[in-house]
């Protein structure tokens, strides 16, 4: 992009005058003159400012004055390079009397037109995009196509037709398709098309349109951001997402770059390249599918073989049953223990008591005794002052198994399935389970069936 050039000059009107020559140098100094060189095609810098010129007849009159009080010998202050000639007196008081002489009208100077790069460059507004054709007509070729929010130059108008140039296309499109100028310029912030670049060694960033404005933060040399709003000499850049702030434009460069159209062959291109990616989405797609199905597939064996184990690790405990228990209470005892094992597997929950959405070590020995009439309470401590007490060395099926916690007091209740095994809701990670009766020390253990 090309660098702008800026003029800037303050102050009031600088008369210089060399009268031995008999020749006036006069230059009027503007509050302020910014002149911005945009960069050709689509890569656009700011708004051209306009110049406001000082009134010619109010420069001349004081033009004039001047010399008259330095031919008429002025103070000593007053520096003088020679002599007037009276050749040039009696011309200046002829320009003096002749410029009295006009009338207003013929001296009023018009200011200059402002101009705007906005007013070559068109940005079209489009459901979703418009055919660029060969000829200013509907029956022209169609040899390209401009999606919504691109940008266009103008390079001229043909009744409601506008001929414009974009990218690789050249081609006529309507007018109604396009906005210009201020609308063009919002449109170009609003789509974020438009960054500044700090030239700057460090740039102030402050909350208003002024020096004296409080400073926000600085930001270093080479920086790019966002711009929000540019006018009057100031920027007003998104530094962040908790900054925003103006700057000089005297210290940035704009730079405002658009999409173009595209032609045929551009479109075509295109559609091949987002059918390659979605061909390429599609089989990422497939193998990322098929990888979680393996991976459904292998939790599903792995469930299967942890319920083979459970109904084995209950045929086990059913048959030390027998050998060990004759007594009448024995089918009970059995039957319970049937009846916990088929929950093996479901998940553990802090303070539950569903055998199938969720439990706790306690919530599951109390719902599988509920399950045969006996009412226990939710509280493994409380829960051990229930039945009878037994000794860890005459455990029958059924039975349960208290383990401290930390050292101090029940904390954890297990349900004893024979052949030195108990099932008990462990802990989230494993859910409902079947462990070592003594995979850490019992404290304690209570028959509740008798």
């Amino acid at each position: 992009m090309n660098k702008k050039n800026v003029l800037v000059v303050t102050g009031c009107l600088a008369i210089s005058v060399l009268a031995g020559a008999g020749t006036v140098y006069a230059s009027a100094k503007q509050d302020k003159i910014s002149v911005n060189i945009p960069n050709a095609g689509i890569a656009l810098a700011l708004d051209n400012y306009s110049v406001d010129n000082t009134d010619k007849a109010e420069l001349s009159a004081l033009v004039k004055n001047t010399v008259l009080a330095v031919e008429e010998g002025g103070t000593e202050e007053t520096t003088t390079y020679g002599e007037a000639t009276e050749e040039s007196t009696t011309q200046q008081t002829t320009e003096e009397t002749t410029q009295e002489e006009t009338t207003p009208e013929e001296t009023t100077t018009e200011a200059p037109v402002e101009k705007s790069v906005y007013d070559s460059i068109a940005i079209s507004q489009v459901d979703n995009y418009v055919n660029v054709r060969s000829l200013p007509s509907t029956d022209g070729e169609i040899v390209g196509k401009i999606y919504n929010d691109c940008a266009a130059t103008i390079l001229g108008v043909e009744g409601e037709w506008y001929k414009i140039e974009s990218g690789n296309v050249q081609g006529y499109i309507k007018s109604e398709y396009f906005i210009t100028g201020e609308e063009a310029k919002a449109a170009a912030i609003r789509c974020g098309y438009v960054n500044a670049t700090v030239t700057a060694d460090t740039l102030n960033v402050r909350d208003g349109q002024g020096t004296d404005c409080t400073l926000l933060t600085q930001l270093p040399q080479g920086g790019v951001f966002d711009v929000i709003e540019y006018g009057n000499g100031w920027v007003y850049l998104n530094v962040d997402g908790d900054v925003q702030g103006w700057v000089s434009m005297d210290y940035v460069e704009i730079d405002v770059a658009f999409d173009t159209a595209i032609t045929l062959e551009e479109e075509q291109a295109k559609l091949e390249e987002e059918a390659r990616l979605a061909a390429e989405a599609a089989e990422a797609e497939r193998i990322a599918r098929e990888a979680r199905e393996a991976e459904e597939a292998r939790k599903q064996l792995e469930a299967q073989q942890q319920q083979q184990e459970a109904q084995q690790a209950a045929q086990n405990a059913l048959q030390q049953n027998q050998t060990t228990d004759t007594s009448a209470s024995a089918a009970l005892r059995n039957a319970v223990v049937a009846y916990a094992l088929q929950f093996v597997g479901n998940p553990y929950v802090y303070g539950g008591s569903s055998l199938t959405n969720g439990t706790d070590c306690s919530g599951f020995t109390m719902s599988v005794y509920a399950y045969f009439g006996y009412s226990l309470p939710h509280q493994s401590g409380s829960q051990s002052g229930y039945g009878t007490a037994v000794s860890t060395d005459e455990l029958l099926p059924g039975d349960l198994l208290f383990y401290s916690s930390g050292g101090s007091g029940i904390g954890h209740v297990a349900l004893y399935i024979g052949n030195g095994q108990v099932v008990h809701a462990s802990t989230p990670a494993t859910g409902i389970k079947i462990s070592s009766a003594f995979y850490r020390t019992p404290i304690c253990a209570r028959r509740i069936i008798q």
